[in-house]
């Protein structure tokens, strides 16, 4: 098992963050590594120490990883949890940006070979980061994984969530808002190769958010791969589907932060 030790990082507001930073096994140098920033689904949920096979696979490979415990994630208290309601676009990913940072800065990674990755929530952060990758140049790729690509479509869909109060009063109603925090509204602005990967028979964020993303790519002529896998759920519960999924991230990363 690679190892995993939790972390803390000042935000650019001062607030101090949580993350878990995970080292491939075997390497002395991890500076020298891609470094993979991995935000959790949710927003409403939270990374924990730990054995984590999507972690796992990736240290595997090579890879650093970095797991932030943004503004939104529970288990931190009730301002904490609260912080992301209506503004999944504000805080949470402000964090998860200033970890990235923090992590390239202190030699958690090669800074010219990082990537984000994220299912679920976490691939909306993904698709975020992509559209707004233009000046930092940051991130070399992102992987989205059953995620969000268009707040208002999952507004619309917001009976699938067991608990659709909360779940609407956390993505918020102010349609403009909305609109313009949804990574599907600057496909155009998009600069690096973007994977999208979904399940057709995802019931939670249905596969749509990332077929829509995939005509709006399609339009701005955006680097990008389209993988849907037959018979997966939102969670790849099943081995077949979660080595399916695992396999085409692995293809993916391998070409656009190729490990030494």
């Amino acid at each position: 098992m690679a190892m995993v030790e939790p972390v803390n990082f000042p935000a650019s507001d001062g607030v101090s963050v949580l993350g878990y930073l995970t080292r491939p096994s075997g390497v002395t140098d991890i500076s020298k590594t891609p470094l993979i920033v991995l935000p959790h689904g949710g927003p409403y949920a939270r990374d924990h120490w730990g054995f984590d096979s999507w972690v796992q696979f990736l240290a595997s490979r090579g890879y650093t990883v970095l797991q932030v415990e943004f503004r939104g994630s529970k288990g931190f208290g009730d301002e904490w949890y609260k912080a992301g309601f209506a503004d999944w676009a504000g805080k949470p990913y402000s964090d998860v940006v200033d970890g990235t940072k923090w992590a390239l800065s202190k030699g958690y990674g090669d800074p010219e070979r990082a990537c984000i990755v994220g299912a679920s929530f976490g691939g909306y952060m993904a698709l975020l980061a992509a559209t707004r990758n233009q000046e930092s140049k940051l991130f070399k790729c992102a992987v989205s994984i059953s995620g969000v690509s268009d707040l208002r479509e999952l507004l619309r869909d917001r009976k699938f969530f067991s608990g659709w109060k909360i779940a609407k009063q956390s993505i918020g109603t102010d349609s403009d808002k909305l609109k313009e925090d949804s990574p599907r509204t600057h496909a155009s602005e998009i600069n690096i190769p973007v994977m999208l990967i979904h399940g057709d028979q995802d019931y939670t964020v249905e596969a749509d958010e990332s077929q829509l993303m995939d005509d709006a790519l399609l339009k701005f002529n955006k680097p990008h791969e389209l993988v849907i896998i037959k018979g997966a759920d939102h969670y790849f519960r099943d081995d077949e589907y979660l080595k399916a999924m695992f396999a085409s991230m692995d293809e993916f990363l391998a070409k656009h932060l190729a490990t030494n």
